[in-house]
C-alpha cells in the first residue's frame, strides 16, 4: 500500500465518540441519517461513518421530492440531472441549495457553488443524480467509473445517490475504511483496474458485469452500497459486496 492510500483521520476524540454513538443503530430513519450527515459535515477533517457501524437499512424519504424532481426532468429530455447536498454548520442543517445541473444522456457535472453569504459555513456532504434508461449499460444499472472518480475525488462528499431509470435507486456511502487522501491519479488507477477486471471481462452477461463492477469498486475502496426499488421505494438496504 502506498503512503497516499492510508486513511488519515483528524477527528477530535470527542467528535469521534459522538459519531460512534450516533451510528450505533442498525436501521436509520431519515432523521437519524440527517443527524449523522450534519455531524460529519460539521466535524470535517476526515470524519466518516465508522465502518463497523454501517447500518443494514436507511430510510431516505427526506430526499424523495428532490429525487422525483430530477427524475421528472430526465424523463422529459433524456438527460442526466444532478444536485449537490450541503451541510450548513452555522445553522446545523442539511440543505438542498445546490443548483440543478443538466448534462447529456451519459454524463453530467456537479455545481458545487455554495449559497451566497454562507460559503464559510457550508460543506458538500453528498449528491443526487439520474441515469436515463439506456438498455443494459453501466449507467442504467449502477454507478459509472466517472461517478466513482468524482465521488472519491471529493473529500467532503460522504454519499452519492443515483436513480437508475425509474425503477432502481442506488447509494454509496464512505466509511472509516475509505481512503480519504488518494490523489486523482491513484483513484483513476484503481477505477481503471476495476473496469478492466469486471467490465472488460468475457463470458458474463452485461448486467452481471455491471453488478460485479460496482461491488468490486465498493470492496476495493471501503464503500458501502445500498439499493432501493419500486417495491420498497425509500428503504435502502445494504448490499453484501464481498461475495
Amino acid at each position: 500500500m502506498e503512503n497516499n492510500d492510508i486513511y488519515v483521520s483528524r477527528v477530535h476524540p470527542e467528535d469521534a465518540k459522538r459519531l460512534e454513538q450516533l451510528t450505533q443503530p442498525k436501521s436509520w430513519d431519515f432523521q437519524q441519517f440527517r443527524k449523522i450527515l450534519i455531524a460529519i459535515g460539521m466535524v470535517g477533517g476526515g470524519a466518516a461513518i465508522p465502518a463497523p457501524n454501517r447500518p443494514d437499512t436507511i430510510h431516505l424519504q427526506g430526499f424523495r421530492q428532490y429525487i422525483d424532481n430530477l427524475l421528472t426532468r430526465t424523463k422529459t429530455n433524456g438527460r442526466e440531472h444532478a444536485q449537490v447536498v450541503f451541510v450548513d454548520a452555522g445553522r446545523q442543517s442539511l440543505i438542498m441549495s445546490g443548483k440543478i445541473t443538466i448534462g447529456s444522456s451519459i454524463e453530467t457535472r456537479l455545481d458545487t457553488t455554495k449559497e451566497p453569504g454562507r460559503e464559510k459555513y457550508q460543506r458538500r456532504i453528498g449528491s443526487l443524480h439520474t441515469h436515463p434508461v439506456n438498455g443494459i449499460s453501466i449507467t442504467t444499472h449502477g454507478l459509472s467509473g466517472q461517478d466513482y472518480r468524482t465521488f472519491l475525488g471529493d473529500p467532503e462528499q460522504q454519499m452519492m445517490i443515483v436513480a437508475c431509470g425509474e425503477s432502481t435507486l442506488m447509494m454509496v456511502l464512505k466509511t472509516s475504511t475509505t481512503p480519504n487522501n488518494l490523489s486523482r491519479n491513484a483513484i483513476d488507477k484503481r477505477i481503471k483496474s476495476c473496469e478492466q477486471d469486471y467490465l472488460e471481462s468475457s463470458g458474463k452477461h452485461p448486467l452481471q458485469k455491471v453488478v460485479d463492477f460496482n461491488k468490486g469498486v465498493c470492496m476495493e475502496l471501503g464503500l458501502t452500497m445500498y439499493l432501493a426499488n419500486q417495491r420498497n421505494r425509500d428503504l435502502f438496504t445494504r448490499v453484501e459486496v464481498t461475495k
